[in-house]
């Protein structure tokens, strides 16, 4: 059975298909509408056997050999996927959308929609965790999704939860800088990246942290 497969930043089609069990010249077969395949680029979509475990999982643990928890070394692999401006989708960002299966179905055809916590629930689901399944950031938080973590003192990769007006910002811890934190999170700057954020302004209030059960 074959499935659809979103190109990553930093994939190359040999090593999609060394993943797969499948030669080059057969993904490429599966493939006609790749021309050169040297040249492929985030967000495209290819064909690929089915794979029982999830590709994003185990290529970001080869990928990101830290000692760090899976879901954020899949999140790393992401960095740089971004919104299409215009009257087109980023497949990869629909693909994270997908995921919010509480959303309105028409909010997840569209890539301008807030998709932080799409992408937080993508990544959750890829490492093998149950997610709020919502684009909406604040539900990790109000729904006390997970185990609440020491705002003080949080681990590596523990998701950060912001009130932001009346809604909300969520994305994935990696550092204190004092009165700012460092996180990794979908549509920052419309884009997969890591930016600071204030624990407390006029525009974001840090209100906590969760881990998953």
């Amino acid at each position: 059975m074959l499935v659809m497969y979103s190109i990553r930043p930093g994939d190359s089609l040999s090593r999609i298909a060394g993943f797969h069990g499948i030669s080059l010249k057969l993904l490429l077969a599966l493939n006609p509408q790749i021309d050169n395949p040297n040249l492929i680029h985030p967000g495209q979509v290819i064909l690929v056997p089915e794979h029982s475990t999830s590709p994003a999982a185990e290529l970001a643990e080869e990928s990101n050999p830290a000692d760090e928890p899976v879901w954020l070394k899949i999140a790393r692999r992401e960095e740089g996927v971004a919104e299409i401006k215009g009257d087109q989708h980023n497949h990869r960002v629909l693909e994270y959308l997908a995921t919010c299966t509480k959303t309105d179905p028409d909010l997840r055809t569209r890539d301008e929609t807030a998709w932080c916590s799409a992408f937080a629930c993508w990544v959750m689901e890829e490492a093998g965790f149950e997610s709020p399944r919502t684009a909406w950031a604040r539900t990790w938080f109000d729904a006390r999704w997970g185990r609440e973590e020491p705002i003080d003192n949080p681990r590596l990769g523990a998701i950060a939860v912001f009130r932001r007006g009346t809604g909300g910002h969520v994305g994935f811890f990696l550092e204190d800088l004092g009165n700012k934190v460092a996180i990794l999170g979908g549509n920052q700057a419309n884009k997969v990246k890591v930016s600071h954020y204030p624990k407390s302004s006029e525009h974001y209030d840090l209100l906590g942290y969760r881990w998953p059960e």
